[in-house]
């Protein structure tokens, strides 16, 4: 009987594997308490022994992280640390008296890089050296996971890990050591300083670049203005179409809109009739944290943390990838059939037919991320919450079900009314679309026609101002992808980064990212030094370094190339910092004051 030892990335998933490929037969031979998961179970003339490790199993560092010059870190060596020394003996336990190896790690780059860790704890306890393989697999559905485990196992790619190790190191030795020279002549020359994290990395402050250059458009291009808005009784806004530059005067005008009687009349209408198109590719990574945070608000760090439970707990497809064009043998229709049942998903109702997107690319890593047949649905409301109030965690599933539907409908016609009406004196438009046919977005299906001669109940007058836009966490996302700042499984932590970091304020409401001070100042005087170190390009080198690993290039070519390059950047940053910095110095007087878009004054109708 041939013995394979199975290695997935997170406990909770050794447990969906064992479950799925061993179904009742499953034994746990962990009785004791322990984060480390270890089942056995037989199928037909072979026995599987299955576990887990918690992500990467090793980090780097420098063997003298203590030199007094940064400079010489580029000289230091880099060794592998054991991050777990418990997963580490796990491993080597669980190993014993195995004849080979397959490896559930996520099919990326990262995962790749993980399975080189377990393979070399391994190998010398492993009776077949060369039947090591990977399992390639994209849902924990139980029917994907058995299907994936018949037909998709592959060799392991070490071109691919080498390309992680390449930019784990090479991120390790720019950021510490560009780190370090800023933290220490930038506190030495201003008190200011002393108490602020200083810190630099390739892609974190490209990162704050894209927020800074918004910040600086914002400043000196456009002003800010009122506009006071009419809320009807059914939900409707009338915008004023006159925008007041001073507050006093808008203020005026205000106070005569509400001394008005909440009766209006259609003066006004236009229509025209446009194509709305549904979504022409399927939903990436990108595309999930640009749609949480602009529909529900999340940050792309909260966005993917729910991504992943969700996909652990096997409601969705794996959340990381580049993958925006559907595979040819996705089960559409068992799809469509599946969440028509739940009654949960209004729109489903008027899909009848399916029109499978052509547009996207396929990037040979995962598939776009879709919703599972699960056994059932995920719950709407948290574990711990006391309220009944749907949780974020459900709404962006909800938010994945209906793109992934949305994109299999068809494009569909609207019509747009265009009304003018008087109240107070003032001109007043409104903007009203409805379809005369079942959509796929459920606000079009509510909406209804207006008719001119409706009278119109005003409820509420409100004074509003409306600021310059800042750059949101949905376009910073977009940029990082154009400009290849991160991947689809880092994106999300740079920005996490350079905000836990004090270079930039998160408006909570519409999710802008203002620049601070301190942000602002660092990276004002980096850029003056004017040798590379904030542009996008800075990051594409290291990007493409990695990309020619991954395709079979010489790794010591491709890290040493980066590392002079950075050498030099780094001797022509210390030169200018030994020099007059008085302009960093000058540029600590507070920013300029953020005004941010919202309503000033309301006043309710009787």
């Amino acid at each position: 009987m041939t013995k394979y030892l199975m290695v997935a990335e997170k406990p909770s998933l050794a447990n969906k594997i064992s479950r799925a490929l061993g179904g009742p037969s499953v034994e746990n031979l962990r009785k004791r308490k322990s984060k480390c998961p270890l089942y056995e179970f037989s199928r037909g003339r072979s026995s599987y022994i299955v576990t887990s490790v918690f992500g990467h199993v090793f980090d780097i560092d420098f063997t003298n992280s203590s030199v007094k010059d940064p400079f010489d870190l580029f000289e230091t060596q880099v060794v592998r640390k054991e991050i777990d020394y418990e997963v580490v003996m796990n491993l080597r336990e669980a190993a014993v008296g195995c004849d080979s190896v397959l490896l559930w790690l996520d099919y990326d780059n990262e995962g790749e890089n993980i399975c080189y860790e377990v393979f070399g704890i391994v190998y010398d306890l492993i009776k077949r050296k060369n039947s090591i393989k990977r399992v390639k697999f994209s849902s924990f559905e139980y029917k994907s996971l058995r299907e994936a485990f018949r037909k998709n196992r592959v060799p392991l790619d070490l071109d691919r890990s080498l390309s992680v190790d390449a930019r784990r190191y090479l991120d390790l030795v720019i950021g510490v050591s560009f780190s370090r020279l800023l933290s220490k002549k930038l506190k030495t020359k201003n008190p200011k300083f002393r108490n602020k994290r200083i810190t630099y990395g390739p892609c974190q402050t490209p990162t704050l670049g894209f927020c800074v250059k918004r910040y600086e458009e914002v400043k000196n291009n456009e002003q800010p203005y009122y506009l006071i808005n009419l809320v009807t009784e059914n939900g409707k806004v009338f915008v004023s179409t006159k925008k007041f530059n001073d507050y006093e005067e808008a203020k005026e005008v205000f106070n005569e809109v509400c001394s008005c009687e909440n009766e209006m009349k259609l003066l006004k209408e236009k229509e025209k009739e446009t194509t709305v198109k549904k979504p022409q590719k399927g939903m990436k990574t990108t595309t999930l944290m640009k749609l949480g945070s602009e529909r529900l608000g999340l940050s792309p760090e909260k966005t993917m943390n729910y991504a992943q439970a969700l996909y652990s707990s096997g409601y969705i497809t794996y959340p990381r990838t580049e993958t925006d064009k559907y595979p040819k043998d996705l089960e559409f229709d068992k799809l469509l059939e599946y969440f028509k049942a739940t009654g949960k998903f209004q729109n489903l109702e008027y899909l009848d037919e399916i029109n499978i997107p052509d547009g996207g690319t396929d990037k040979n890593d995962h598939p776009p991320i879709t919703p599972c047949t699960f056994k059932n649905l995920p719950p709407e409301t948290s574990k711990t919450s006391k309220t009944s109030k749907t949780s974020n965690k459900y709404k962006l599933y909800e938010l994945i079900v209906n793109y992934f539907f949305a994109s299999l409908h068809k494009d569909y016609r609207i019509k747009i009314q265009e009304f003018q009406s008087s109240f107070g004196g003032l001109e007043f438009a409104l903007k009203n679309s409805y379809s005369e046919e079942p959509t796929f977005h459920q606000e079009s299906n509510n909406c209804e026609r207006i008719s001119l001669d409706r009278k119109i109940k005003v409820k509420e007058a409100i004074l509003h101002l409306e600021a310059p836009k800042y750059l949101t966490e949905g376009e910073l996302v977009e940029k990082m992808e154009e400009n290849s700042i991160g991947t689809d499984g880092s994106i999300n932590k740079h920005i996490k980064n350079v905000i836990d970091r004090k270079f930039v304020q998160v408006n909570e409401k519409t999710r802008e990212l203002i620049p601070t001070r301190f942000g602002l100042s660092i990276y004002k005087f980096i850029e003056n030094v004017n040798c590379g170190l904030v542009e996008p390009e800075v990051r594409g080198e290291i990007a493409n370094a990695c990309r020619k690993i991954c395709e079979g290039e010489d790794y010591e070519q491709q890290v040493d190339d980066i590392c002079y390059k950075f050498m030099d950047r780094f001797r022509h940053l210390e030169e200018e910092l030994n020099g007059d910095i008085s302009n960093v110095l000058s540029d600590l007087n507070p920013a300029q004051k953020v005004r941010k878009s919202g309503p000033i004054e309301s006043f309710s109708f009787a």
